[in-house]
């Protein structure tokens, strides 16, 4: 509790580049449109959260230009940034408050880890702000997942996803949930940039090709099947959720490139 209101502490597992940001200024938008008309809104909890949710939505449409997205042009994160949102029912000081941490997804890498140590330092609280949160974020990278054809690039995807450092979290939280049964413990796996898959019946698919969600989730669930084993072993009650989220809303795949890469041979 803080004030009136009731926090929840949502821990985001992801790698460097798969857009946890963005997935954050999703859910607050979302949010937004989402309660429309309801007598509950989402707003920022601190005068920082509304910066920080005003920058990127102006950095989102800087670089959505000419009909073509410049992923480049969005930079990740360098340390520990802290977001507080409020779902607002518009009563002084109440509504359930939402904190999440982003950070950068480099710090999953236990090499880097190991030869930083300001990367270590900043893991550490990341990490156990994760395992005390009751609900775990984890955005699934929905292109590598998708486009993996040959040998060599389905080699590359583990690394690409740093599955098996994602799966140590899982792991861990959910042993924890588990030590707290009558906690809350809610696992979101949540695909992003995925718009060039998932159709709506209100979408043209004669200039924007074929619906495969379902195959989407079927790719999901090989990719992420000892993830979602470890956390059924650890915390049976925990309840664990697929959400694809449409991080961007405006973005299809035109080609796929996958340029060499020292650390995963392909990326």
């Amino acid at each position: 509790m803080s004030g009136d209101s009731v926090v929840f502490d949502i821990g985001l597992v992801g790698p460097s580049g798969v857009g946890k940001t963005s997935l954050i200024s999703a859910v607050f938008l979302a949010g937004q449109d989402m309660l429309a008309g309801s007598g509950v809104t989402v707003v920022p909890d601190d005068e920082p959260t509304e910066a920080l949710m005003a920058d990127h939505a102006h950095a989102l449409a800087s670089v959505v230009k000419r009909g073509q997205f410049v992923a480049d042009s969005v930079k990740a994160n360098t340390s520990v940034v802290d977001f507080r949102l409020r779902l607002d029912p518009g009563l002084a000081n109440g509504g359930i408050a939402l904190h999440l941490k982003d950070y950068p997804g480099g710090w999953l890498d236990p090499q880097l880890r190991t030869d930083s140590a300001a990367a270590r330092q900043g893991w550490e609280s990341v990490h156990d702000f994760m395992l005390r949160s009751s609900v775990l974020l984890v955005p699934v990278d929905s292109p590598p997942v998708m486009e993996a054809v040959t040998p060599r690039q389905h080699r590359a995807v583990p690394l690409l996803l740093r599955l098996h450092d994602t799966l140590q979290v899982l792991r861990l939280w959910a042993r924890g949930r588990a030590a707290a049964a009558e906690s809350p413990a809610l696992v979101l796996f949540v695909p992003v940039k995925c718009e060039s898959y998932v159709r709506v019946a209100s979408d043209d698919y004669r200039s924007r090709g074929r619906d495969r969600s379902d195959e989407l989730y079927e790719q999901f669930r090989a990719t992420y099947t000892d993830c979602i084993r470890a956390v059924r072993a650890e915390a049976p009650h925990a309840t664990m959720l697929y959400l694809p989220v449409d991080t961007l809303g405006c973005v299809d795949r035109i080609y796929v490139r996958w340029p060499p890469d020292p650390d995963t041979g392909v990326r």
